[in-house]
């Protein structure tokens, strides 16, 4: 990279525990880090501002520009991230897609997603016979070549090589707020699932050792799922 780097630390609330990095409001970030965990930023663009985008970024700094966040977050459970999750479904992952955030300070990946099983939540219901549309959701990482410029985002609990992939059977614990265009997962790396052989699997290796997860069947997750939704 050319230029300096600036560096920005807040420590406190972890966003992807409680308010997704692909669209979170730059207030939401400062004003929700006291509780849990801590979350360093690292803008590695020459002459970036706290509230520029990437491509201003990219364009005073030879053509790239990219954002480094790394998470120390809390363990969260599917018991916990049931009652804030606002649609919690299993599909298959059909596509996997880099883009700028709607403020174009990070790049997010947005996966569509086709239903098979809605446990909380629901889409709307479509307009034109036909099959259920793809829900769309992001996960903060990813590469973009825009213009002419090269864009990227690195968060060390989403290691690129671990994240979904089209064909994959996945369950995600989703939230949608009224100022994001998409889904975003809700619980960090903790809030996706893979099927694998009728067993249910965590995101990531840290996710499973950090959760100290057992090996468990779709039906013992369901259940286990539905008992917590009963609550």
């Amino acid at each position: 990279m050319h230029g300096r780097s600036h560096r920005l630390i807040l420590i406190g609330l972890i966003v992807c525990v409680g308010f997704p990095l692909s669209g979170a409001p730059r207030h939401l970030l400062r004003d929700q880090v006291r509780e849990h965990g801590n979350v360093l930023v690292v803008a590695d663009a020459t002459s970036a501002q706290q509230d520029d985008s990437l491509i201003t970024s990219a364009r005073r700094n030879h053509g790239t520009a990219g954002l480094v966040i790394d998470v120390d977050d809390p363990v969260s459970t599917v018991e916990s991230i049931v009652e804030p999750s606002s649609l919690i479904v299993r599909g298959v992952v059909r596509s996997a897609t880099p883009k700028l955030s709607s403020d174009e300070t990070r790049v997010v990946t947005e996966y569509e997603l086709v239903p098979s099983r809605f446990y909380k939540g629901s889409l709307p219901t479509p307009e034109w016979p036909g099959p259920q549309p793809a829900l769309r959701f992001t996960i903060p990482y990813g590469t973009l070549d825009v213009d002419g410029l090269h864009l990227w985002t690195i968060v060390n609990i989403f290691p690129a090589s671990e994240m979904p992939r089209p064909g994959e059977d996945f369950i995600v614990f989703l939230h949608q707020d009224a100022n994001w265009k998409t889904y975003a997962i809700w619980g960090g790396q903790f809030a996706a699932f893979r099927v694998i052989n009728g067993q249910v699997v965590g995101l990531t290796r840290e996710v499973r050792e950090r959760r100290r997860d057992k090996p468990e069947t779709v039906a013992q997750f369901e259940q286990r799922l539905r008992e917590a939704l009963s609550k």
